[in-house]
């Protein structure tokens, strides 16, 4: 969660016809808003570098209700973008004037990408240690499945577990479905990588689920055929 994109957005009334002459003074305001967006991500850490920003004017034809928010981009004519955009909506475009409603700017800052995780050889490892419980989980495809817990501040940095586990510290639960690993890294940190083996192993298993239960079935069946009734109970 952390690493997530921050978004901050500053909107803010026009009431304005759209035309050439009005558009020096809207790109102004817009980037006014910009400056105030983005300066709200600067103070949380985000450098220039990292913000991208993105303005709109909200637009909608003179005498109609629907307004639809339309990219400004330097160098572009915002009344065609509207048309276009209004076209592909609505199937048809209008001849009257174009009103601006609103000026909106959306700055984004963008998180740092997560570093590489570095993994420690399993050479010298101890033994993964046997988990602490065993517990039965549902896994769809599956059906009830005996899975291993392990206390995360067991497990050293290196160790592998195969799913389906559960690993459990103070705050957390983490679970490793049937096809993955977890592996500790060496920050002790839990990554999970597919084995590439879930789909078949869980196809094969439900396989065997229906088979199950249509023998289920048939057993009922000639258990209600093999039932003698009284013609005269019955009348």
């Amino acid at each position: 969660i952390h690493l997530a994109d921050i978004v901050q957005e500053a909107q803010q009334p026009a009431a304005a016809e759209l035309s050439a002459e009005a558009l020096p003074g809207l790109a102004v305001r817009l980037a006014a808003l910009a400056d105030a967006a983005a300066g709200k991500l600067r103070a949380q850490g985000f450098s220039d570098s990292s913000i991208s920003i993105e303005k709109y004017l909200n637009l909608r034809y003179t005498g109609t209700d629907v307004a639809v928010m339309t990219r400004w981009q330097e160098g572009s004519d915002p009344a065609a973008a509207f048309a276009a955009a209004y076209q592909r909506e609505f199937g048809f475009v209008l001849e009257r004037g174009v009103v601006v409603d609103d000026l909106r700017v959306r700055a984004t800052g963008r998180a740092a990408k997560l570093p590489e995780v570095a993994v420690l050889s399993c050479a010298g490892l101890p033994p993964l240690p046997p988990p602490a419980v065993t517990s039965s989980t549902y896994f769809e495809g599956l059906g009830r499945t005996a899975t291993p817990v392990h206390m995360l501040d067991g497990l050293s940095s290196g160790h592998k577990v195969p799913g389906p586990a559960l690993l459990i510290d103070n705050i957390s639960t983490i679970l490793v479905e049937p096809g993955w690993v977890a592996t500790i890294t060496a920050d002790h940190n839990v990554r999970i990588d597919s084995t590439g083996s879930s789909s078949s192993s869980r196809q094969e298993q439900q396989q065997e689920q229906q088979q199950q239960q249509q023998q289920q079935q048939q057993q009922q069946q000639l258990k209600v055929s093999a039932v003698e009734c009284d013609p005269i109970q019955l009348s």
